[in-house]
């Protein structure tokens, strides 16, 4: 899938490593080293939401995965291989770059900032299951009128970013000491990376996708305080080209990522998906913000 029809042209690579590819790379969940093009990562096969590059990896990473595996539903399926195919995106990516950015504004711009050298940033990207149709969306936010008829109908829904929520303060955001133990290598080699390409003064970013309260899939990104300009420059641009995201709540980038989404979806069915439970729940209680 290719979903953005915007021309806003995707990173240009400075280096001449960065010229073999802009997309962000997957990591083994054991060893966190990027394979070769020759050799492919494989899924766990129960839960698809960890990768191996080997079946040594795998066995070594079982007494701590197998406390989180467990069987997923045919939407998590969906909802990776929509991810991966974003992933793959150069142009996307940029825009949830600058959405990022967009969101992170506050702590880019602050004289106060911490030194990017040393702090680790962790971004989540939380997703949902939109209904396609408006009658099933405002039938499942009427909160008034009982949900357990809207259970049984079958409603088809499509990918959509909520938020951007930085989750770097393990306080608020605690997880395993194994799971921050290799949080913490992975941002090393990134970081080690950056400052390969002279980028001293730029983030790295462990950016996760979040679907209903879990984890679907971890990657890199950086970020530096000029990409807040860049993230400005599209919403004026959004609001003089006269689209009205912009002055809706929530982030006005994942607003516009949202509605190419949603003109797509109306042309290829295969971005489509029919909801569960948990996702027509969550379009009930939870505050949707950009997928409102």
């Amino acid at each position: 899938m290719k979903p953005s029809s915007s021309k806003t042209p995707p990173v240009t690579p400075t280096t001449q490593k960065d010229k073999k590819k802009t997309t962000f790379p997957t990591t083994c969940t054991n060893c966190l080293n990027v394979p070769s093009d020759k050799k492919n990562l494989q899924k766990c096969a129960r839960c698809k939401a960890v990768w191996y590059c080997s079946r040594e990896c795998q066995k070594q990473d079982w007494p701590v995965h197998k406390a989180e595996c467990c069987d997923t539903p045919s939407q998590f399926g969906f909802i990776f291989k929509m991810i991966l195919n974003i992933n793959k995106d150069d142009i996307l990516m940029h825009k949830l770059r600058l959405a990022t950015a967009h969101q992170l504004r506050p702590f880019l711009t602050s004289p106060t900032r911490p030194d990017p050298a040393t702090y680790v940033l962790n971004v989540s990207l939380v997703l949902c299951l939109r209904p396609c149709s408006e009658d099933d969306f405002t039938a499942l936010r009427t909160r008034k009128d009982s949900i357990g008829p809207l259970l049984a109908k079958e409603m088809y829904g499509g990918l959509r970013f909520i938020d951007v929520v930085d989750t770097s303060d393990l306080e608020k955001y605690p997880m395993p000491p194994v799971a921050h133990e290799r949080f913490l290598d992975r941002w090393r080699k990134h970081r080690e990376f950056l400052d390969r390409q002279g980028k001293t003064d730029t983030y790295a970013v462990l950016l996760q996708f979040n679907y209903n309260s879990k984890s679907v899939y971890l990657t890199d990104m950086d970020l530096h305080p000029n990409d807040c300009h860049e993230a400005r420059m599209m919403v004026y641009q959004s609001a003089l080209d006269g689209t009205r995201q912009w002055r809706r709540p929530g982030n006005s980038i994942l607003r516009l990522i949202n509605a190419d989404f949603a003109r797509q979806e109306q042309e290829v069915k295969k971005l489509r998906c029919v909801m569960g439970d948990e996702d027509k729940q969550t379009i009930r209680d939870c505050a949707l913000y950009a997928a409102e």
